[in-house]
């Protein structure tokens, strides 16, 4: 099974930006979500307080879930469509 997500956000500067993310096991992938969510709720006081669970920024977030090799993920600012 092969998984992928694609979001869309203006930039604040009239363009777009855009994450995406993917993967082989969705079901690792949530396992190892909640693994880190339980790593980092045993490790004390949260720190970045309104993130998933206070597991940070979410680029570290996703980079941690890359080293565990459950995903790959990217940013890019696609080129203003030319009509």
């Amino acid at each position: 099974v092969r998984w992928a997500v694609v979001v869309e956000a203006p930039d604040g500067d009239g363009g777009v930006v855009r994450a995406w993310a993917n993967g082989t096991d969705p079901v690792r992938a949530a396992a190892d979500l909640l693994l880190l969510g339980a790593q980092r709720l045993g490790s004390g006081p949260v720190t970045h307080p309104g993130t998933l669970l206070g597991l940070g920024p979410p680029a570290e977030l996703l980079d941690r879930l890359a080293d565990l090799r459950t995903l790959r993920w990217s940013v890019s600012r696609p080129e203003p469509s030319r009509r």
